[in-house]
């Protein structure tokens, strides 16, 4: 495998992510695209690469949340004990507002399996992908998802969404396939 020297970047670093993230059930998946196995990747940079598309079986695909500007954040944290190393892969975002459906959605987050992709800025200004969750180590809320109403005029009102991935064997991947989203119309 090549492997290449840790650089500092000098140019454009932006932080933060941007006001959508994707999730899907992982039972809505047909087949959900993985990087090469370390055995076969030429590059480390292939480790934590996703090149195929993630494919739904019909009338499924990801849903859109939409967040607040600024709320948004990505984190691949390491965690266990020498020799039992992974990562733990978090999003997070505000969901403004008090809609009935989008406090419901957050029962589902909790209780069931998802894969997540957050959507950040590269150097070069580009859009990329990041996923949270797989069909092995699936996302789930956590905690912390709980709604506030606020209690001054200027307050912020609605939910917190955190949802995280452990157990992972990279930080979380770019994800360079298609995003299918879901056909539902509200």
């Amino acid at each position: 495998m090549n492997l290449y020297h840790i650089t500092k970047n000098c140019g454009p670093n932006p932080s933060g992510i941007g006001n959508k993230i994707y999730g899907a059930k992982v039972s809505w998946f047909d087949t959900v695209a993985v990087p090469p196995d370390a055995s076969i990747a030429s590059e480390a940079s292939e480790l934590i690469t996703i090149t195929g598309d993630h494919t739904f079986i019909a009338n499924k695909g990801f849903l859109e949340i939409g967040i607040t500007d600024e709320t948004g954040q990505l984190e691949s944290i390491p965690e266990g004990e020498k020799d039992g190393k992974s990562f733990a892969h978090t999003a997070r975002g505000f969901i403004p507002g008090n809609v009935k459906k989008n406090l419901a959605m957050h029962g589902l987050l909790q209780t069931c399996e998802w894969i997540f992709l957050v959507q950040e800025i590269g150097e070069d200004g580009n859009v990329i992908v990041r996923q949270v969750g797989n069909s092995y180590r699936p996302a789930y809320a956590i905690d912390d998802n709980g709604y506030n109403s606020g209690q001054a005029n200027a307050d912020r009102r609605g939910t917190q969404l955190t949802v995280k991935a452990t157990g992972q064997p990279y930080h979380a991947p770019f994800y360079e396939g298609e995003i299918t989203v879901h056909p539902f119309t509200p």
